[in-house]
């Protein structure tokens, strides 16, 4: 789970990307796909992120990296919330994102809902 995003941010270090609004594949779902496991996406995701900023360190700014980890963790916090995971692993993760950037208004609404047992 999650080659494409690793050879996207390699792609990324060579090439420029731009946006096109027209769909140019196709995206198959089925009931066994491993993507369906959103806390493994995320997980890994976290690890591609942390591996490809080790090997690339000057080529995304500190500010975007922010950015991109408190979405991230937050994401992570929120997925956790939403599958029961308890309240300690989730308050772990909206906190980790908030380390990053404590401003992140998706992160305290994550905390707010938690602590008033609203999915």
């Amino acid at each position: 789970m999650g080659i494409d995003y690793e050879l996207w941010l390699r792609f990324s270090t060579d090439y420029e990307f731009d946006y096109v609004d027209r769909p140019l594949v196709y995206y198959r779902i089925w009931l066994g796909q491993m993507s369906k496991n959103y806390q493994r996406r995320y997980m890994n995701g976290i690890e591609i992120m942390k591996d490809f900023l080790s090997k690339h360190p000057d080529v995304v700014d500190k500010n975007t990296q922010h950015d991109a980890w408190a979405h991230t963790y937050s994401g992570l916090a929120s997925c956790l919330h939403r599958s029961g995971e308890g309240i300690a692993p989730t308050l772990r993760q909206y906190l980790r994102a908030l380390s990053f950037r404590p401003t992140y208004l998706p992160a305290w609404k994550g905390i707010i809902k938690v602590f008033l047992g609203v999915k």
